[in-house]
């Protein structure tokens, strides 16, 4: 979506005539009256909030499989990724073939000062950098989500305590433990 497009819904619709309705004894009712339907700018901004530790601006509505939020457009239409629609009101349009990505690895994120543009290899070498390829993904401490370092996992190795006594000493769950002794991470300590 353009930025003309959603910068045009900033202004409310006015409100749609409304219907009388007849009730079963013939005599007509005044309907409520209906509301003008707000902007995208004005609907976006209510379903934020704020995470104070990090600084984003977590989407609290609706959001598609890969967790990005989802907002509709006014006049309806396919919605707009809520990412997207935070830069286009903050700040400008997006260039044809451009990507909006996230600094801090939110989806869910429409801070503008966590978003920046690029293009898609730009966004691929950031999922790859981030360790988030699934087909190459980093392999143990080069993970950046990584619970366990390398000597850590050696001592989980060499040890005859229970998983649940590792997982307590290590701050892991039992069965990262378990995965950790069975071979299914950290293969090659």
């Amino acid at each position: 979506m353009s930025t003309a497009r959603i910068l045009e819904e900033e202004q409310p619709s006015p409100v749609p005539y409304a219907r009388v309705k007849r009730l079963a004894d013939g005599s007509a009712r005044k309907p409520a009256p209906a509301r003008a339907r707000t902007g995208v700018a004005e609907r976006l901004a209510r379903r934020l909030s704020a995470d104070a530790a990090c600084g984003c601006l977590l989407w609290c509505g609706s959001v598609n499989r890969k967790g990005y939020g989802q907002i509709s457009a006014t006049g309806g239409g396919a919605p707009l990724l809520a990412h997207r629609a935070a830069w286009e009101i903050h700040r400008g349009a997006i260039p044809d073939g451009m990507c909006v990505l996230h600094r801090c690895d939110r989806p869910a994120c429409c801070n503008p000062d966590h978003l920046f543009l690029g293009t898609k290899a730009d966004n691929n070498a950031d999922m790859i950098a981030k360790g988030r390829d699934r087909q190459r993904p980093l392999l143990g401490e080069s993970n950046p989500q990584a619970k366990l370092t390398r000597e850590q996992v050696i001592e989980i190795l060499a040890s005859g305590e229970s998983a649940a006594a590792l997982a307590r000493r290590f701050g892991v769950s039992a069965s990262t433990a378990k995965d950790v002794r069975a071979g299914k991470t950290w293969r090659t300590p």
